[in-house]
């Protein structure tokens, strides 16, 4: 089983690149007419900017795969055009605990595995554009795997 938001994230990589732009185009139309309360429209137009750009940082594709024995997951920026090894890739027998709570981005998924060594291993993904759908089969994945370790 796959699940990937990477669509969505591309989607919405376009409409921040086309809001970028047109912010951009807006700062240089303050500059050459004459309004009195450029500054202001500029300051504002900055700051929007600014935001606009962490937004295009920030977005990440999440890619989680349960083949049944491994759970590998892949948290990348989709404009990077590199080979992905997953960020963290373990046992089914290895997974512990997980925790996700929903925030105005989407969601956060923490990811508690036990190691071979017995340590306990916590990463955090941040999930955004992913459906409910998709979002149910993560959960019901999930929780199957942890009532299973939980059995043994």
């Amino acid at each position: 089983m796959k699940i990937s938001n990477y669509n969505k994230i591309r989607l919405f990589m376009h409409i921040t690149t086309a809001l970028i732009f047109i912010c951009v185009v807006l700062i240089i139309f303050t500059f050459l007419l004459r309004i009195p309360d450029k500054l202001i429209i500029f300051i504002v137009l900055a700051i929007v900017l600014v935001i606009l750009f962490k937004i295009f940082i920030d977005l990440k594709a999440f890619i989680y795969e349960d083949s049944g024995e491994i759970i590998s997951i892949k948290s990348y920026h989709p404009l990077k055009k590199k080979i992905y090894s997953p960020g963290l890739e373990f046992p089914v027998k290895q997974l512990k605990d997980y925790v996700i709570r929903e925030n105005i981005e989407g969601y956060s998924v923490a990811i508690i595995i036990e190691s071979l060594r017995k340590k306990e291993i916590r990463r955090v993904y941040h999930i955004t554009g992913i459906g409910k759908s998709q979002f149910n089969i993560l959960v019901r994945s999930l929780e199957q795997i942890k009532q299973l370790n939980s059995n043994n």
